[in-house]
Formats: structure tokens, C-alpha cells, sequence
């Protein structure tokens, strides 16, 4: 047996202008979380195949190769940052055979052998073609992997079948989507000669570890998406370097790109105290994760916009628009009738982001975003004069913003970001913007009340060393969740880092400090890397 692991890790995302008005159709922006992200480790062992193995070369050969029934059949799920009433984290371990999905399995999957007419040797086209044959999942499917889900926890001796709530199954429901879609080898048995023979490499057992790396659940950072993004790149990844050994002879292992280790299922752990190197993937397979993501997304949560995962998988900024487009109507060429309204997403990616210093503060205060979201709807249908003028005005700190950001890569040189970047102009934008969400019943006391720490600190002039300027809003759905502060950076942060951080410890101090609520910080850099993957 051998054993081989994979690493994967995608930022939440931030919105910075337009939440809400995007909803009706104006613009927003969102950028990646460069340091607050979700790590996913993935190891599986595996044997070679004897069928058509001409060289005769076999790679246990100076193993027993005899295989404990309990030590490959089961996926064992870790997620340690998902409490379950206050206790440890979710451990999730089930025999294949139970959460085998035949609607995914086989049919859709990457092929696993190279026997057949499909060329790895261009693996741009080859995973082009079968990401553009994905469809995405069927409306069914969410509730029968809930109830393939279910069963599977009640057969098992590992699991605790009472404690399969509905946020155990939104966790576990896109990652067995993914295991039986990319990941098909593990479904297969050794007595299933048919399905045996066509694979060269069959993997045995899956141990999967999701590390949240303090994003936050629930508060509208994008901890979902980067959950989706980081579990598809890591089973995609897992994939390609079992379908990388299947092109080479057991001679040539170890491969350089794959860890690779002679030693028993039993005695295997996740290294996740190790750091493994990372790398951006190449954009063929940035799409093909991206869309893997969507489609897990989707299983959750119904029709997402897709926002959350390109700023995950790519990184960076992203402006986009959600328009909605009436019903068609017959024409003479002949035009089909459509009877409901279509949606589209534009997006365009801003690149990087001029160095910008954020912090974060979790209020604790949960939010019901559909709630919310409904509410902006009411004042909209009672008071639509007003209400349209206030999201145009959204739309037009947006639009602002984004012409800011195309005016300082016209002027700026890489080295000196920043310094294109008018701050007090962007703090103005934040305030606006913060004062129109007020406006639209979407704000929340303890939003307000970090709105008027920071307001405070802009205006003690008491002390000439706590020369701070900076500015508020929330982000995302509002009415609690969380908000992010932009403190102001000075001309000499590049090289006197001290000052820079002395500025952002008073700030989190005195947000902090607040005894009314229960807040907690997070500094973080946006606008980054988005998924990386383990080389």
C-alpha cells in the first residue's frame, strides 16, 4: 500500500461596496481575504492494478499486500471548527459502499485510465472538455444525499446518527457530491472485475480534514464558498496525482510532485501540523474548480450567484452586476416564449487591489440574510421613489470606488500601489455607503456602535501619536454578521511596519474594549491569492 496526500486552501471574501443593491441590479465589489482561509488536507492510499501490467513491476511487491477489510473501505470526515452544541467538532466515518450515489458515480467523473481515446498528455483540453460536459446537479439531489447521509451515519459504529443535524448535512452533502464525482476508484470493489479492470491505480480509504483558519461561519465572509472551493481543489488535486501515477511506471516513483509513503492505512494521519508548499494552479484548472465549487454550492444553496467562489478560487477583486432580463416574447424569427424572468451575473476581474489595510470585527450577532433581504424588498415596494434613489446611490459609491481603482493602475508602478490610492476619498465612500445601508433597515446597534468607536478615534486629537483616520461599514447581509474598518495607511508603512501595527492594535483595542457587546477582531489583507493547492 502506499499513500498519498493533497493540500488545499481558499480565502473567504470580503464585500466592500454594494451589498443589498446588487440584489436589484446595481453594482458590486468583492474581494478575496487573503489571510482568513479554509485549508482542506485529503490522503487516500492506493495499490496498482496487476490487469495489464506489462512490465511486471509491482510497487508492493515487497509489501504482505494484504489488506484489512476496515482499513480502506471507510471515509473518515474531520472538521474540528464545525461544534456541534458547544462539543468537539464534527468526525464523520462511513463505509463507501453507503454513500455510493449512482446518479454521480462513473457517469460524470474524470476517466481514470488512459487506455481509452481521451490524451492526457494536453491536460488544458482534456479537463476544458470535461469541465464543459458538467451539468449542474438536479433539484433532487440535495435530499437524496441527505438521506444517503442519514443512513450511512445510522449503519455505522463510528457515528452518532442523533447528531446529524441540518448543519452536519450543508457540510457533508457537497463533499460527498465531490468524493463520488471525483474521486470514482474508491467506489470500486475488488470483486467487481468489470469495473476493476479499467483502472491502473485504485485508491483505498479517504481521510478528509477541513481547518477554518479563523474565517467565521455564518457571517457573511464567504466561509461556505471557500469550504466548496477548498474541498474541490483538494479531491481535484488528489485526482490528478493518482492519474499522474497511472502514467508512470512503478520505476519512476516517487514522483517529485506526489508524497508518497510505503506504510500501513492504519498507521497514516493528515500531516496537518506540517506546512506544505503551495502554488496557484494553472487557469484551466482555476475553471474547472471554480465550476466543481458552483456545483456543490449549488447543492446547498439552491441558485447561488457564483460570486462567492470566482473571488475564492481566483483571488483578487471582483465588480459585478446582476440583471434581470423580462420574459421573451414570439417574434417572427421564430424566438422561443420564456414565461419567467432571466438573471444574469457580469463579472469583471479588478486584479489587485492597492494595499489596503482591514480589520475585521465579528459582532456575534446572528443574521437571518433572507429576512433581510426581504425587508430591503418591503421599504423598496412602500417607498419605491426613495428607495431607488438610495440604491443608485449605492451603485453609483460603486461605480466610484472602480474608477478610483482603474485610475491608480493607470499611474501606479507595482512597487508603490498605494500611494495612488486617495484614502480619504475611499473612507468617504465607506461612510456613505454605511449611512445608506442604515437607511435601508439593514444596520444593527452593534454595527453602529463599531461605527462610533471608529468615528472617535478620527476625532482625538488629544494625542499627537494616535494619529489615526479610518472608516466603517458591514458587510453582507447586515443586521449583525460583520463589519470592517479601513484604517489609513502612512507613506512610510513600507518600511516602518511598527507604526502600522501600533495604528491597527488601537483600533482593535478600542473596538474590543466595547463591554456591551461581545466583539472579536481579525486583521487580514485583501485582495490576494485566491485557492492554492499543495505541489
Amino acid at each position: 500500500m502506499h499513500r498519498i496526500e493533497t493540500c488545499a486552501s481558499a480565502p473567504g471574501k470580503l464585500i466592500l461596496f454594494g451589498e443589498h443593491a446588487v440584489v436589484h441590479g446595481r453594482p458590486a465589489v468583492a474581494a478575496s481575504l487573503s489571510d482568513l482561509r479554509v485549508k482542506v488536507y485529503a490522503s487516500t492510499h492506493f495499490v496498482y492494478n496487476d490487469n495489464d501490467n506489462d512490465n511486471g513491476n509491482d510497487c508492493s511487491s515487497n509489501n504482505n499486500n494484504t489488506i484489512d477489510e476496515k482499513s480502506y473501505e471507510y471515509l473518515n470526515v474531520e472538521m474540528p471548527d464545525l461544534k456541534q452544541d458547544g462539543e468537539k467538532g464534527l468526525v464523520f466515518k462511513v463505509k463507501f459502499r453507503d454513500i455510493t450515489y449512482p446518479n454521480i458515480i462513473f457517469s460524470k467523473s474524470i476517466p481514470m485510465n488512459n487506455h481509452g481515446s481521451n490524451d492526457y498528455s494536453d491536460p488544458c483540453s482534456f479537463i476544458e472538455k470535461w469541465r464543459s460536459s458538467l451539468s449542474k446537479p438536479d433539484t433532487n439531489m440535495f435530499e437524496d444525499l441527505r438521506t444517503i447521509i442519514t443512513n450511512a451515519a445510522s449503519r455505522s459504529p463510528y457515528c452518532d446518527e442523533s447528531k446529524v443535524d441540518n448543519l452536519t448535512v450543508a457540510a457533508l452533502v457537497p463533499l460527498i457530491y465531490l468524493v463520488n464525482l471525483l474521486l470514482p476508484s474508491l467506489f470500486v470493489e475488488e470483486n467487481n472485475v468489470e469495473s476493476s479492470k479499467r483502472r491502473d491505480v485504485i485508491a483505498r480509504g479517504l481521510n478528509v480534514r477541513v481547518i477554518g483558519e479563523d474565517l467565521p461561519v455564518g457571517a457573511g465572509l464567504g466561509s461556505s464558498a471557500a469550504f466548496g472551493v477548498a474541498c474541490s481543489s483538494a479531491l481535484l488535486k488528489l485526482h490528478l496525482d493518482l492519474l499522474n501515477l497511472e502514467t508512470k511506471s512503478t520505476a519512476q516513483l516517487p514522483s517529485k510532485n506526489i508524497s508518497i509513503q510505503q506504510e500501513q492505512y492504519q498507521q497514516s494521519t493528515l500531516s496537518t501540523s506540517s506546512k506544505p508548499y503551495l502554488q496557484t494552479p494553472q487557469s484551466f484548472y482555476l475553471d474547472a474548480i471554480n465550476t466543481l465549487s458552483l456545483h456543490s454550492e449549488t447543492l446547498v444553496h439552491g441558485t447561488p450567484s457564483g460570486i462567492d467562489n470566482a473571488v475564492s478560487t481566483y483571488g483578487g477583486a471582483v465588480y459585478f452586476v446582476k440583471q434581470t432580463y423580462p420574459p421573451t416574447t414570439p417574434n417572427n424569427k421564430g424566438k422561443e416564449t420564456t414565461t419567467t424572468p432571466r438573471t444574469e451575473v457580469h463579472m469583471e476581474k479588478l486584479g489587485k487591489l492597492p494595499q489596503m489595510d482591514i480589520l475585521l470585527t465579528h459582532t456575534g450577532v446572528p443574521r437571518e440574510t433572507r429576512t433581510l433581504v426581504a425587508g430591503v424588498k418591503s421599504r423598496l415596494d412602500e417607498l419605491p421613489l426613495v428607495m431607488t434613489n438610495v440604491l443608485d446611490g449605492m451603485g453609483a459609491i460603486t461605480k466610484t470606488f472602480r474608477e478610483m481603482l482603474q485610475s491608480s493602475s493607470d499611474t501606479m508602478t507595482s512597487s508603490k500601489h498605494s500611494s495612488h490610492l486617495d484614502q480619504n476619498k475611499l473612507s468617504s465612500l465607506i461612510e456613505m455607503n454605511q449611512n445608506l445601508l442604515r437607511a435601508v433597515g439593514v444596520s444593527h446597534p452593534s454595527l453602529d456602535t463599531i461605527s462610533s468607536i471608529t468615528q472617535s478615534l478620527n476625532e482625538d486629537d488629544k494625542d499627537p501619536y494616535r494619529d489615526i483616520s479610518c472608516a466603517t461599514k458591514l458587510t453582507g447581509a447586515g443586521g449583525g454578521g460583520c463589519a470592517f474598518t479601513f484604517v489609513h495607511r502612512d507613506d512610510d508603512d513600507d518600511t516602518n511596519g511598527g507604526q502600522k501595527e501600533t495604528r491597527m492594535q488601537i483600533v482593535q483595542n478600542s473596538i474590543e474594549s466595547c463591554t456591551q457587546w461581545k466583539f472579536r477582531c481579525f486583521q487580514s489583507c485583501i485582495g490576494g491569492s485566491g485557492v492554492l493547492w499543495s505541489v
